[in-house]
């Protein structure tokens, strides 16, 4: 558990950064998708420096890059959808950021959590108790005060 603390800190710190840089990056340049786009592009040139380099110790189930191609359809498609959907989410982001703050927008966005989490118990069986869903309901009521002017 402790060891998920630190990785959730790092993914906080993280994603509170790639948020006020995209948004400054955004104000300043109009809300054009190319930034979003360009921001894939040097993501995946990483990426393939990263799976280069990481294969054997991060992906033991993989031997080479080439492997991709050695993938079952149905997870090929899976990757596809997933990049679709993290391209997109990006760019509406982005224009929702461009009519109000980053802040706004992060938080009421965060409701996918709990979509998640409801979705996780019907799909994964995943257990839930009663703390779990009394953080559903806090998130929730937190998004509504959100809206609230």
């Amino acid at each position: 558990m402790n060891s998920a603390i630190n990785y959730i800190i790092l993914i906080i710190v993280l994603y509170s950064i790639w948020t006020i840089i995209m948004e400054a990056i955004s104000k300043k340049y109009s809300s054009c998708f190319c930034i979003t786009l360009k921001t894939y592009i040097f993501a995946g040139i990483i990426a393939l420096i990263f799976m280069y380099f990481h294969t054997k110790h991060d992906c033991q189930h993989h031997d080479s890059i080439k492997d991709i191609f050695n993938m079952p359809i149905v997870i090929l498609i899976g990757l596809v959808l997933i990049a679709c959907a993290s391209l997109m989410g990006n760019k509406y982001w982005l224009k929702a950021v461009n009519t109000t703050n980053s802040g706004f927008v992060v938080g009421l966005t965060n409701i996918y959590i709990v979509i998640v989490a409801l979705l996780s118990v019907f799909l994964f069986n995943t257990k839930m108790n009663n703390y779990n869903y009394l953080g559903i309901f806090t998130i929730i009521g937190g998004t509504y005060l959100l809206t609230k002017k």
